[in-house]
């Protein structure tokens, strides 16, 4: 496997493009952005989760890393159907990424898993958001 040191932003970007090719034609998507005017909504938002993504090092040089990640859809929901909608598009969505992770150049990906569940994490008139958050583990080489 050839040298590649990925950062955090160029698994982002993977990520970003894998979320976009799964949703392009219904559903906005942005990066660490969410849109305030009800007007653009449902957007869907991929974000970085803080921390260090190194989990373990070996003595060649190549290292087991995570990258932590959360989508999160906002949309107006004035019902309670919209609201159970908004957690079945997010657990699709997260399914369908863990099924398929995205190809990272360089590194060895061994996997993509949903850290939890689809749940509300705010509410603020006049839109809610609900989040789930994922972690692509790979292997990649100093």
């Amino acid at each position: 496997m050839p040298s590649f040191n990925p950062d955090q932003t160029d698994i982002a970007e993977k990520v970003l493009e894998a979320v976009e090719a799964l949703v392009a034609e219904n559903l906005p998507v942005e990066y660490e952005y969410l849109p305030a005017d009800v007007k653009e909504l449902p957007c869907l938002m991929v974000s970085t989760i803080p921390g260090n993504p190194v989990e373990k090092e070996y003595v060649d040089g190549s290292y087991i890393a995570n990258y932590r990640f959360g989508l999160l859809l906002r949309q107006s929901a004035e019902d309670s159907q919209a609201r159970l909608d908004a957690i079945r598009i997010l657990r699709n969505i997260a399914d369908d990424l863990c099924k398929s992770p995205p190809r990272l150049e360089g590194v060895e990906v061994w996997g993509l898993n949903k850290d939890n569940l689809p749940s509300r994490i705010a509410t603020e008139e006049p839109y809610v958001d609900y989040q789930v958050t994922l972690t692509v583990q790979y292997k990649a080489h100093r």
